[in-house]
């Protein structure tokens, strides 16, 4: 039933749930709550309370007019994706176990795009066919991601009611006929794919017109006559808010990179080390670093390339760069610079992702130990250095090395394969291997050279970088209090894995036939809230991201004590402290015992040596 697309708050007093709604919320209401304390916070009822109200006779109770318009808004939808024309013969070269499927999403996609008002503003700056073409690969990836659980499920479920259907004849039926039956079983799915599309559309006109709002500008700043767009590459990045990622935008001859938020950063962050430049003449701190065009809420930015170095000096002045921006990082408070995150251009290290300095320090808020105890204490000396920043080995889940200096080649990965068994069809998990590019690491002659034999000169660049940000540690500091109303730093309470594996779940076709079920699931973020999230609520602005796919983000203002969620809705913080104190302190207290123990923690996280014979522990009798 379609009704069953709607969330709880959309329902008011309608209940009509069938009895396999009832029992399939029964169960997944036992194997998701405990207790009702996280239902409490996200419905306002407990388990006993909401199980009455779900399984209660319906008593001709209307939907609210506003969910009536919801469910008629999905009709038209669905009747609009039924009444394109179908491709008239298929693939020959099939992506996707269900590639039909997704074409007609696309199909609905480019209707879509071309029939919208907006249209007419943007269609000056584009080449439409290379535009669309560049666009296909995200919207399938993105469609198959979102559905393929769901119809494996529905396969599944009509072989075991004794259809006679294999694989080839359901794809065929995908790839022809309505699929309105499809999502009346799956009406949560429907309305996902839908505003997943809808989200990009507005993502795609919304960059389309800041570029034509900014021409004049881009011509400036890029040297670029060009006036059309011609490729837009999106899904360079987490999605956030309503499915924003960084995107490759291609005018012309030229690539930029496209932000969906100002890099005043960024700019910081260059600005400082052209300072540190002047101040000291040293060629630790002349980096290569990339044009910005930053607007008040989007940026522009030159594509970096992945040059090879010259000559094996070039390879020495890499790491010795490398190592200054290691003690800049480090003053500056910043995190995630793992190995996407750096492009190697000839001699110089580029830092691409700049929205992680200043980082807020949140791990008061997220423990559970006395403040000042010696193990508190650990955990924040920890949690500052060198160990949070991203360029020493760290590894999620697999062994795959993710740091800003892995030596890696090789990395292990998991998808999906569509296998038949026992009657059925079943996604299976299979690892396999794929070479990392490793643009992080210099090239030379063909070859990429890790830090194992340029230890000599990243210390060199550690240690002459950080006695300066010790010499004027208060010029720095004063710009940054001049420059603290602008900036801002990415806040993550939760590991962006493990919101992606959160997302992964609520895909399962349990959570795709009833946004009820689906809500149960999402109240499960509650459970492990701590004070004063719990009280402020954050929750529900991960629920409002993760509901449309997106991995949810915050951001706080230098100098407030506050959030801004991905949809710009303000979060009071009152006991969490500006990131501004926290790096201003961080800088002030530079120090050689500082420097001394950073130098040690890259040193043993680096560089580890296996002990000697002499040195190793006996083993106990």
């Amino acid at each position: 039933m379609l009704v069953n697309a709607l969330k709880w708050d959309q329902r008011g007093q309608y209940t009509g749930a069938s009895t396999l709604d009832i029992a399939l919320f029964e169960n997944n209401l036992t194997r998701l709550h405990a207790d009702d304390q996280a239902l409490l916070d996200h419905f306002g009822l407990g388990r006993e309370q909401l199980l009455k109200h779900v399984s209660a006779p319906n008593h001709q109770h209307r939907l609210p007019p506003s969910s009536e318009s919801c469910l008629q808004s999905l009709e038209q939808k669905l009747a609009h994706l039924d009444s394109l024309p179908v491709e008239t013969k298929t693939s020959a070269t099939k992506k996707d176990n269900f590639h039909g499927f997704g074409q007609r999403f696309l199909l609905y996609f480019i209707d879509t795009f071309k029939a919208d008002k907006r249209y007419s503003q943007v269609s000056p700056h584009i080449d439409e066919s290379a535009l669309l073409a560049s666009l296909e690969q995200y919207v399938l990836a993105r469609v198959s991601r979102t559905s393929e659980q769901s119809l494996v499920h529905y396969l599944n479920t009509r072989i075991a009611q004794g259809e006679n259907i294999d694989l080839g004849t359901f794809n065929e039926q995908l790839r022809t006929l309505p699929l309105r039956p499809l999502f009346e079983c799956y009406p949560v799915l429907a309305t996902l794919l839908f505003d997943q599309l809808e989200d990009t559309l507005n993502y795609l006109y919304a960059l389309i017109l800041h570029f034509a709002a900014d021409l004049a500008l881009l011509e400036a700043a890029f040297s670029n006559a060009a006036r059309q767009i011609s490729a837009i590459e999106l899904g360079l990045g987490d999605p956030h808010g309503r499915g924003e990622t960084v995107c490759l935008v291609t005018v012309g001859s030229v690539s930029l990179v496209y932000k969906p938020r100002a890099s005043r950063e960024a700019l910081f962050y260059n600005r400082l080390l052209e300072h540190l430049h002047e101040w000291t003449g040293a060629d630790c701190f002349s980096v290569r670093g990339p044009r910005i065009l930053s607007r008040p809420r989007h940026s522009w930015i030159e594509k970096i390339d992945n040059l090879p170095c010259e000559q094996a000096t070039d390879v020495e002045l890499f790491y010795k760069r490398m190592g200054a921006q290691i003690a800049v990082i480090h003053a500056l408070n910043g995190i995630d610079f793992h190995y996407e995150n750096i492009i190697a251009c000839g001699s110089s290290p580029v830092m691409i992702d700049l929205e992680c300095l200043f980082t807020a320090s949140t791990s008061d808020l997220l423990t559970e130990l006395p403040a000042g105890c010696a193990l508190s204490s650990s955990f924040k000396a920890i949690q500052q250095s060198i160990c949070s920043s991203g360029f020493v080995p760290f590894s999620q889940k697999t062994n795959n090395d993710q740091s800003g200096l892995t030596r890696q080649a090789l990395f292990i990965s998991t998808r999906r394969a569509l296998v038949f068994e026992g009657g059925f069809y079943h996604l299976r998990k299979i690892e396999f291997e794929h070479q990392l590019a490793q643009k992080h690491l210099p090239l030379l002659q063909g070859e990429r050279i890790g830090p194992q034999a340029y230890k000599t000169a990243l210390f060199k660049g550690f240690e002459y970088a950080y006695g300066a940000l010790m010499v004027h540690r208060h010029a720095i500091m004063e710009m940054l209090e001049q420059s603290a109303g602008e900036l801002t730093t990415r806040v993550l309470l939760k590991n962006s894995q493990r919101y992606a594996d959160f997302i992964g779940l609520i895909r399962h076709p349990r959570f795709m036939q009833n946004m009820l079920d689906r809500e149960l699931l999402l109240a499960t973020l509650w459970k492990d809230l701590k004070e004063p999230y719990r009280e402020r609520g954050i929750a529900r602005y991960e629920i409002a991201d993760l509901q449309r796919s997106s991995i949810p983000c915050f951001t706080m203002a230098l100098n407030a004590r506050c959030f801004t969620s991905a949809q710009g809705e303000t979060v009071e913080m009152a006991t969490l402290e500006p990131p501004l104190k926290s790096c201003l302190q961080k800088i002030s207290h530079l120090s050689r015992e500082d420097w001394a123990l950073q130098r040690t923690l890259l040193d043993i996280c680096l560089f580890p040596e296996p002990p000697s014979p002499e040195t190793r522990t006996p083993l106990l009798p």
